[in-house]
């Protein structure tokens, strides 16, 4: 896929959806990502109210960030997909992950993959 395909927005409404609260720490959590080489909306944020209540921000929320994911889109996508692991990225120098050394750890059992990552191709 050429980058002018790739639809950051869309990719975030899905890990807004995704997102396994039931793995994350009690109370209000924030989730930043951030994705550089963007233009325009390289900043978005997912809120998360202890109710379980979501919200996806592209401006600032103002709130404590529990954990901050850097990382060009492209490989975002591929996590999402699931044709690479958090874990990868992490070590290929593609994502930088930021919070409590035991969330960040962690972050591939709340950050879930998109319904088709586990569709692999016909070979």
């Amino acid at each position: 896929m050429d980058d002018d395909e790739l639809d950051v927005e869309l990719l975030m409404h899905d890990f807004r959806r995704l997102i396994d609260s039931e793995q994350l720490p009690a109370g209000r959590t924030v989730i930043r990502f951030t994705c550089p080489a963007l233009k325009e909306f390289a900043h978005w944020w997912i809120v998360i109210e202890e109710s379980g209540h979501r919200k996806l921000c592209i401006d600032n929320p103002d709130k404590e960030v529990e954990f901050s994911f850097r990382c060009n889109l492209p490989t975002t996508i591929e996590i999402w997909a699931g044709d690479t692991s958090i874990a990868v990225a992490k070590k290929a120098e593609l994502l930088q992950v930021s919070s409590n050394p035991i969330h960040v750890r962690t972050a591939s059992q709340w950050l879930r993959l998109g319904q088709l990552a586990r569709i692999r191709p016909k070979r």
